[in-house]
């Protein structure tokens, strides 16, 4: 067993020995309740934006477009692949002028279907997904003040383990551990102050 997950056991261990006078809380706010509130709106958001940026892709794939739109070209009975018109006037020397202009044509159409399905979903995924992350790192960083807040903390991580396990690596595992930690400690040092 390694020492971080010795110590997050004993952590947790020394969270639900905490007495039931603990978990009476004294102040009104706990930070990490708007905090876990905020990550589950940018969480739903960000998959929102990714369900329809799938959706998009899936008719560009229905259609034949594809998520890197082409065109395909024959001259002399050999087909050639074409991603930009670059590529096209590429052969120019040795197509046909109408093959060249023909597959302009088609680029330029496909190009123009591909930015009408796709649109901006990706960029918009993207951002969210930024904001996502930006309100995930304010939760590793957030101690809780209060044992709702702090059993809420530990429901979520539970109920979101798949989730946010890749989001996890050791830094980010330390992080956590370390504001949970904190958060017990300044529960007990309460609750032996108030004895």
């Amino acid at each position: 067993m390694s020492s971080t997950r010795r110590w997050f056991l004993a952590t947790t261990a020394a969270a639900i020995a905490v007495p039931a006078t603990a978990f009476v809380s004294k102040k009104p706010d706990d930070p990490i309740l708007s905090v876990l509130e905020k990550r589950g709106q940018t969480e739903k958001a960000y998959g929102a934006a990714c369900a329809e940026q799938s959706r998009r892709e899936g008719i560009l794939i229905t259609e034949g477009i594809g998520l890197r739109p082409f065109v395909t070209l024959v001259w002399g009975g050999t087909p050639f692949l074409a991603y930009t018109h670059a590529q096209i006037d590429a052969h120019a020397s040795a197509v046909a002028d109408e093959v060249i202009a023909l597959g302009h044509v088609e680029l330029d159409a496909v190009l123009a279907r591909y930015e009408a399905i796709l649109g901006n979903a990706e960029d918009e995924a993207g951002k969210l997904g930024d904001i996502d992350m930006e309100a995930f790192d304010q939760l590793l960083d957030t101690v809780p003040t209060t044992a709702l807040g702090l059993s809420k903390l530990l429901s979520y991580l539970t109920e979101e383990a798949v989730d946010v396990g890749y989001q996890l690596d050791r830094f980010n595992i330390e992080r956590l551990l370390s504001c949970i930690d904190e958060s017990v400690r300044s529960m007990l040092s309460t609750d032996v102050a108030n004895a």
